[in-house]
């Protein structure tokens, strides 16, 4: 109880101290918890971001209370192929699966993945292609409410990968986003581990696809069954731009939403190069939506493409943008500001608070 007559100030500092000696402690702690245990103390972190009168907090519980399906966690860019039996049977072809290490493979990736294929952590992502979160379930936690104890936000995703669900807003992008998850095979059969469609199509250059991938565009994306492998040579130039249409389509959507959802509550997040020019319109944009998801996602329907949801942020935000004009400021603007410069403090004192009251700082375990 002494701790409750402190000012809130000396208990944020209290706090940041004790988790600054305990480290990774609060990850080790949590992941020894029965699995029970780890639910109660995210439910009891959700109440507590509830009760704020921070409305970047409040809306970030409401995110917590939204029921996604959940599916085990897996690599992004793990070996996921279409069925050459299915789809290009006369083709007759044997799965020939290439590593990092070929010659081959090195060629393509040189090209598409120059870094070579990403090292993912397991963190909770949101899948388009399902509408479901892919996590470790309730044991992910850990490493987010240590980072949370230490004033944090930087890669965190269970909270973002949820507000990524609400602004996906159109159903039909399922499709595109399932297709270009899969694994790239060129015109001799040769599966790329690791490489995506994505991941060809993303490097704008000149690379062919087996018909099997051809086929599975034509049936799953335009619903057109009538075209069989082998698909005439003539056809390659004119299939490969519509797939590139598509893929255009798709990378936009996904990459606006994935910006927007890293930037509702951390507006210092990481975001893909091409935003960061406009990332004081973004964060003013949640500003002016009352951080509501919903909202964002009602704004993006109305303005989906991102040439256009730009200038209507810009337009929008003319009072903020353009001060000389005198034009009133959105409403609560003010106070929702003040509410995105200070809802890190105000979380990690939060986190810290049940973290101590479950012993998970040291004092009880």
């Amino acid at each position: 109880m002494m701790f409750a007559q402190m000012p809130l100030s000396l208990l944020f500092s209290c706090f940041a101290l004790i988790s600054s000696q305990s480290g990774d402690a609060v990850e080790r702690r949590f992941s020894q918890l029965s699995e029970t245990e780890q639910l109660e103390i995210v439910t009891e972190l959700k109440n507590e971001l509830l009760l704020s009168d921070n409305v970047v907090l409040h809306r970030t519980a409401e995110l917590m209370q939204l029921e996604y399906k959940e599916i085990e966690w897996q690599a992004v860019h793990r070996v996921y192929v279409f069925d050459h039996e299915q789809y290009a049977p006369k083709l007759k072809l044997k799965y020939k699966e290439l590593l990092p290490s070929s010659s081959k493979w090195k060629k393509i990736g040189a090209r598409s993945l120059p870094d070579g294929v990403p090292n993912e952590d397991g963190q909770t992502r949101y899948d388009y292609a399902t509408q479901s979160l892919v996590t470790h379930g309730v044991k992910s936690w850990g490493k987010a409410l240590s980072a949370l104890s230490k004033g944090s936000l930087g890669e965190i995703s269970e909270f973002s990968a949820r507000c990524e669900g609400v602004l996906d807003g159109d159903g039909d992008m399922a499709k595109s986003a399932d297709y270009f998850a899969h694994t790239y095979r060129d015109r001799n059969g040769y599966v790329y581990s690791g490489v995506r469609l994505f991941d060809i199509w993303n490097a704008e250059t000149e690379i062919g696809i087996s018909d099997v991938e051809g086929v599975a565009f034509l049936r799953n994306i335009l619903d057109e069954h009538r075209i069989e492998s082998p698909i005439d040579d003539r056809y390659h130039i004119k299939l490969y731009q519509r797939i590139s249409e598509y893929f255009d389509k798709w990378r936009e959507y996904q990459l606006l939403r994935q910006t927007l959802a890293q930037l509702q509550l951390n507006p210092n997040a990481t975001i893909n190069i091409i935003y960061k020019g406009i990332r004081a319109n973004l964060v003013n944009a949640w500003i002016m939506l009352q951080f509501d998801p919903q909202r964002m996602a009602d704004y993006l329907k109305l303005h989906p493409s991102r040439d256009k949801f730009t200038a209507a942020i810009a337009k929008d935000l003319r009072a903020i943008i353009q001060p000389q004009l005198k034009l009133p400021l959105p409403d609560g603007y003010e106070a929702n500001k003040f509410a995105i410069d200070n809802c890190v403090t105000e979380l990690q004192g939060l986190t810290n608070q049940v973290l101590r009251r479950n012993g998970l700082l040291g004092i009880r375990r």
